[in-house]
């Protein structure tokens, strides 16, 4: 069974561009930026092969996989959040 097979989930893709993401990483974590960069990189290595077991052969980026796609780089963090709270209220009719 896959999540697409419930009604009651929604899947959401929240991407920034590497520079973001890196900048990020080395802030949180105080962190060096190539610590940063292999932070990320087995971060998505984990979440790949995560994803593509349990999609039984799926790639995580691609986006039509998704209800929802957010760039947070663009939005900011806690506007992606005010548009999946606006999305969950349009999706589940609340």
């Amino acid at each position: 069974m896959r999540f697409t097979d419930f009604d009651n989930v929604i899947s959401i893709y929240i991407e920034a561009p590497r520079k973001n993401c890196v900048e990020s990483i080395m802030k949180k974590l105080q962190v060096s930026e190539p610590e940063a960069h292999e932070l990320i990189s087995k971060t998505d290595k984990y979440r790949a092969d995560y994803y593509e077991y349990y999609t039984r052969g799926g790639y995580w980026t691609n986006l039509v996989n998704y209800d929802l796609t957010l760039n947070s780089a663009r939005v900011g963090r806690e506007k992606c959040v005010d548009v999946i709270e606006d999305y969950l209220k349009i999706r589940f009719d609340l």
